[in-house]
């Protein structure tokens, strides 16, 4: 027997004199939201509702977290517009924004998205991370269906990807600027397909758990499923992640996706991820596969997903140097780009081959395209030098 749909507040609600509500648009664990209309400025606005009488409020903490984002100028964050009670309910006011990235990669025929449009998300969601990571948040719910592409009636925005539910978000600095110590039994945060394996065992989330996230769902986007994705019990999902989390995860998918995790694997709670290495790793496959920014996404043209490109194999030392001046330099202006809905990957990468060799430069059977000519085999990932961990990373203020 089927359970019985209910709203928490119905259609043509008015809700301070202001927004009218027309329609239910999403359903979660701790809200719903709806689309409606500023009546003064005709304007469309979604709107995430919870009831007063829920035990796990959670819509003050996410009111919070954008407001203080907002405040700092963090781009890449749906954008707060009002809050507040109404009888028996709390609301949270926002811009409208288009369709989530797991919307719109269910709607594809295959249910998988092109290469092309998995690594342009994939660079969106880390920047995005880095912006709020920055600012001292952290997300501990990262997943596609809380990504949302811009509204397709804003060319400014249609191309960008924002982050968006902050209701388990935590500052992981305090006030002075350190790292707040972890506790030791910090619960389970986040969607269990997507959780990194630390959140299994209910230790602190740090940075780099929000980036295990990004890695699962970008996967996700590549091959339609992860080993443990029909599993419903987060203790089983935990043990099988632990057991599937090596680079047999990353079978058929091009070898940059091993060194992802592998820099991932290193990092501990209060460790700051390389995020220049981690864009320029899916950045180089971009590059080398020959994609340009005509390309549309995939929900914009009918054509069928590209075919993953075969592996090669790089190792951090083969990733354009991401830390050196030139390099940030060039990340700053993709940065900048992305915000005008004009980015250029393959002018960020043409820039990145005239960068000179250093420990982080292509091989020499590699060309300035990226492109390998000869087949070499590579040694082992040698342990990143502790001192990378400090580099500079792009800003995207």
């Amino acid at each position: 027997m089927q359970k019985k749909q209910t709203t928490i507040i119905p259609p043509s609600t008015i809700i301070k004199n202001r927004y009218r509500v027309t329609q239910k648009i999403g359903q979660g664990s701790f809200g719903e939201t709806y689309a409606a209309v500023d009546i003064t400025t005709n304007e469309s606005v979604a709107i995430k509702v919870e009831r007063i009488d829920d035990k796990k409020m959670v819509l003050k903490q996410e009111v919070i977290a954008i407001k203080s984002l907002q405040l700092l100028a963090c781009p890449y964050v749906v954008h707060y517009i009002n809050s507040g009670r109404q009888d028996y309910f709390n609301f949270l006011v926002m811009e409208r924004l288009g369709e989530n990235l797991a919307e719109l990669r269910k709607n594809r025929p295959t249910q998988v998205f092109s290469m092309c449009t998995s690594l342009r998300l994939g660079i969106q969601m880390i920047e995005s991370l880095e912006g709020i990571h920055k600012l001292g948040y952290i997300h501990r719910d990262v997943k596609p269906s809380n990504f949302v592409m811009g509204h397709k009636s804003d060319p400014r925005k249609r191309r960008r990807a924002y982050l968006i539910d902050f209701g388990l978000a935590r500052k992981f600095r305090s006030d002075t600027g350190e790292i707040r110590p972890p506790r030791k039994n910090a619960g389970f945060r986040g969607t269990a397909r997507y959780a990194s394996i630390a959140s299994h065992y209910k230790r602190e989330l740090g940075r780099v758990d929000d980036l295990w996230s990004v890695l699962y769902a970008v996967i996700e986007f590549l091959k339609g499923h992860l080993p443990w994705m029909k599993m419903k019990e987060k203790d089983m999902i935990g043990q099988v992640k632990e057991r599937e989390t090596n680079p047999n995860l990353c079978k058929d998918l091009p070898s940059e996706f091993v060194v992802f995790m592998e820099h991932l694997q290193k990092l501990e709670y209060a460790d700051e991820p390389d995020y220049n290495l981690l864009k320029g790793l899916l950045l180089q496959i971009y590059v080398r596969e020959g994609y340009n920014d005509e390309i549309p996404y995939d929900w914009q043209q009918v054509a069928a997903a590209s075919p993953i490109p075969q592996q090669t194999h790089v190792s951090t030392d083969d990733v354009p140097n991401a830390t050196s001046q030139r390099n940030t330099s060039t990340m700053e202006n993709f940065s900048s780009s992305m915000r005008n809905s004009n980015a250029s990957m393959t002018q960020l990468g043409r820039n990145n081959s005239d960068v000179k060799p250093s420990r982080h430069s292509l091989p020499a059977n590699y060309n300035r395209a990226g492109t390998q000519v000869a087949e070499e085999v590579v040694p082992p990932v040698k342990p990143r030098d502790k001192k990378a961990k400090n580099c500079k990373s792009c800003t995207i203020m």
